[in-house]
C-alpha cells in the first residue's frame, strides 16, 4: 500500500479504487496512468550494457577469457535479459537490438573483426539466436492458453476473443505459428478458437493436438532457426559447405579463443580478413593488395606459401604430410579432415602464430 497514487479512482463492485503511479508485480515494473504501462523490457535491455562491462572486466581478470566469458553471458546475460518473461512484450526492433548485442560479444570472445560474418560467430559459439529464444517464450504461453484456466491465461484468451488479431501481440502469434509451419495452431489463433472448446469445435485430431505440445513445438522451433542460420550461409561454396556440415549448434572442441580457432572460425565463414577476400577487398585499391613479400594477399598465400612464415608451418607441413599425403592443407585449417589430436592442436597452434 506504500508508494504515490494518482487523482484516478475506480468504481469496482461498490469499492472505490485509487491507481498507483507504480507498482512491480512478479519482477514487471507497471507505470500508472494514461501514459503508463510496462516499460520493463527497454529498461531491461539498457541495464544490460552495464552487466556484459562487468561480464567482460570478469572474463579478463580470469585468464580463461574465452571460457569464462561464454559462461557470463549465457548464465548471467541472457537470464538478465529474458527476466520476467521480457521475451512475451518484445518488438522487432527490441530483439534487434538484443541479437545486435550478442553478435559484438561474440565478436570481442573470439577477438574477431566487424567483417567477420555473424552466422559464423552465431554457429561456432553454439547458442540460440534471440529469435528462437523469443518464439519458444510466446509459444510457451500460448500453449498456456491453449491447455490451461488461470487468471493470467484468461485474461490472454479473453483478449483474442474480444478483438482478434486487431491485438498486435496476437496477430504476431499469428504470423510466428505460420511461420513455424503449425497450420493447426495458426488457424486456432486466426479463428480465436484458442481453448480446448475451440479444439472440440474444430475436430482436431489426436495426432495434430501431439504437434501443439510445449516439446514438439520448442523443437520445431529449434528446426526453423537452424533453416534461418543457413540461408545466412548461401553466399558461396564454401559457405554452403560449411552449413551443411556443421552438426548439432553446439560449441566444438577446438573452440578455445585463441588465435588459431579464430582462423578456422573465419575459414569457415569466408571471412579471413586478408586484402583479396571480398569481406574486405573494397577497402583497398588494386595496388594495394599485395602481401609484404609482394605476392596477392589471399588465404592460401598468407597460411601456406608466404616465405615470411616458413618457420613458423614447418612442422605442421611435415606432419601432415607424413598423417595426411597430398591432401589440401585447406581441408585441415577448416577441420573437415579428421586428424590426429597431436597434428590438430599443431596446425591451430601454427596459423594461429602466422595470423597473430
Amino acid at each position: 500500500m506504500n508508494g504515490r497514487y494518482l487523482n484516478i479512482t475506480w468504481e469496482v463492485r461498490g469499492k472505490r479504487v485509487r491507481e498507483k503511479a507504480e507498482a512491480k508485480y512478479l519482477g514487471v515494473k507497471l507505470i500508472g496512468g494514461e501514459e503508463g504501462g510496462i516499460n520493463s523490457v527497454e529498461e531491461n535491455v539498457k541495464k544490460v550494457a552495464s552487466v556484459i562491462g562487468m561480464a567482460k572486466f570478469a572474463a579478463k581478470r580470469s585468464g580463461i577469457r574465452f571460457v569464462v566469458g561464454r559462461e557470463a553471458w549465457k548464465s548471467l546475460i541472457v537470464s538478465r535479459v529474458m527476466y520476467a518473461s521480457g521475451a512475451l512484450m518484445w518488438n522487432e526492433n527490441v530483439r534487434k537490438n538484443v541479437e545486435r548485442m550478442q553478435n559484438e560479444y561474440g565478436r570481442w570472445m573470439w577477438r574477431l573483426e566487424r567483417t567477420v560474418r555473424n552466422a559464423a560467430i552465431h554457429g561456432e559459439s553454439g547458442w540460440s539466436s534471440f529469435w528462437e529464444r523469443e518464439v519458444k517464450t510466446k509459444v510457451a504461453f500460448v500453449v498456456r492458453v491453449l491447455e490451461e484456466d488461470g487468471l493470467v491465461v484468461r485474461v490472454g484468451r479473453a483478449f483474442l476473443m474480444e478483438i482478434g488479431v486487431r491485438s498486435k501481440w496476437w496477430k504476431k502469434i499469428g504470423k510466428m505459428t505460420e511461420e513455424l509451419g503449425v497450420d493447426v495452431l495458426s488457424n486456432l489463433v486466426w479463428l480465436r478458437r484458442m481453448s480446448a472448446i475451440g479444439v472440440v469445435e474444430m475436430g482436431i485430431c489426436e495426432d495434430e493436438r501431439k504437434r501443439m505440445k510445449q516439446v514438439e513445438l520448442e523443437r520445431r522451433v529449434q528446426e526453423v532457426g537452424r533453416m534461418r542460420w543457413e540461408e545466412q550461409l548461401q553466399r558461396n561454396e564454401r559457405t554452403r559447405r560449411y552449413a551443411q556440415e556443421k552438426g548439432e549448434m553446439k560449441l566444438e572442441p577446438y573452440a578455445d579463443g585463441q588465435d588459431g580457432a579464430g582462423v578456422r572460425l573465419m575459414m569457415r565463414g569466408d571471412c579471413l580478413p586478408v586484402r583479396m577476400n571480398e569481406c574486405v577487398q573494397w577497402k583497398y585499391g588494386e595496388d594495394e593488395r599485395r602481401c609484404t613479400c609482394g605476392e596477392e594477399e589471399t588465404e592460401k598465400h598468407v597460411l601456406f606459401e608466404c616465405v615470411l612464415h616458413e618457420r613458423l608451418r614447418e612442422e605442421w607441413l611435415r606432419r601432415w604430410r607424413e598423417e595426411r599425403g597430398d591432401e589440401d592443407l585447406v581441408e585441415g585449417v577448416l577441420g573437415f579432415a579428421v586428424t590426429s589430436a597431436d597434428l590438430e592442436r599443431l596446425k591451430l597452434r601454427s596459423v594461429g602464430k602466422i595470423w597473430k
